[in-house]
C-alpha cells in the first residue's frame, strides 16, 4: 500500500525515464488501485468482455498506461487522477453492458 501513496512519484519517475522496472512499479500500483475499485464497485467481470477478475483488471490498467501520458503532476495527484480514469473506463463500459443486456432481453427471441 505503501506504492499508492508513492504513486505521484513513481508515475513522475517513469514518465522520465520509461525504464522497464519503473513501469513495473506503475503496474503494481494500477493493479492494486483497479483491484480495490473493482472491490468496492462490486462489478461483474463481464461488463469488460472479461471472464475473469483479473482479465477485467488487467484491462483497465491497459486503459490507465494509455492515459499515462496526460498526466501532469502540476494538475493534481496521481492517485485521483488514475481512479478517475478507471472509474470512467469501468462506468462506460457498464452502460455499453447494460444496454446490451436489455437489447438481448427485448429482442433475444427473435435471433
Amino acid at each position: 500500500m505503501s506504492d499508492i501513496q508513492d504513486l505521484d512519484a513513481i508515475v513522475v519517475a517513469y514518465q522520465a525515464s520509461r525504464l522497464e522496472e519503473d513501469g513495473k512499479r506503475v503496474a503494481e500500483c494500477f493493479k492494486t488501485l483497479a483491484n480495490t475499485i473493482f472491490d468496492t464497485m462490486k462489478l461483474p467481470p463481464t461488463i469488460l468482455g472479461a471472464t475473469t477478475k483479473e482479465e477485467a483488471i488487467r484491462f483497465v490498467v491497459f486503459v490507465a498506461f494509455s492515459r499515462l501520458h496526460l498526466y501532469d503532476p502540476e494538475k493534481g495527484k496521481a492517485f485521483n487522477y488514475f481512479t478517475t480514469v478507471m472509474l470512467n473506463y469501468w462506468r462506460k463500459e457498464h452502460k455499453r453492458w447494460r444496454k446490451r443486456e436489455k437489447l438481448e432481453g427485448m429482442y433475444g427471441k427473435y435471433i
